[in-house]
């Protein structure tokens, strides 16, 4: 009896043994942390010093895939950018253009063979 129970520790141990290995090799080795932003289109803004950009975000630990909207300022400033919108539950961007000097109408909708239609969104911009 004393043998099976020290060969039943054996196995649990070698088994959790390996379980941690599995887990902090993941830890080390893979980041989900990482970001990818791939820029959609931008709209120049007359008697601004902004450009507004739409970006395709996919990745992170919380973010999931989002799009967001930007108001970018000169390049050579530190901070060169704002974020003016989150949003969440829509792959893709049918149309952005200023509906007034104040606001954005963007066209959001979904990729794929059932998409639904569209929705239309109006987003300040200032």
């Amino acid at each position: 009896m004393k043998k099976r129970m020290k060969y039943i520790i054996f196995i649990v141990s070698g088994i959790s043994i390996i379980i941690i290995g599995i887990i902090i090799y993941f830890l080390i080795f893979f980041n989900i942390s990482d970001v990818n932003e791939e820029i959609i289109t931008s709209l120049n803004i007359q008697n601004k010093n902004f450009k507004i950009s739409a970006y395709y975000i996919t990745g992170g630990a919380t973010s999931g895939k989002i799009i967001q909207l930007r108001k970018e300022y000169d390049p050579t400033l530190r901070k060169n950018y704002e974020i003016i919108e989150n949003i969440r539950g829509y792959t893709d961007l049918k149309s952005m253009k200023l509906f007034s000097n104040k606001q954005l109408e963007i066209i959001v909708g979904f990729k794929g063979n059932f998409a639904k239609k569209p929705d239309t969104l109006f987003i300040k911009i200032e």
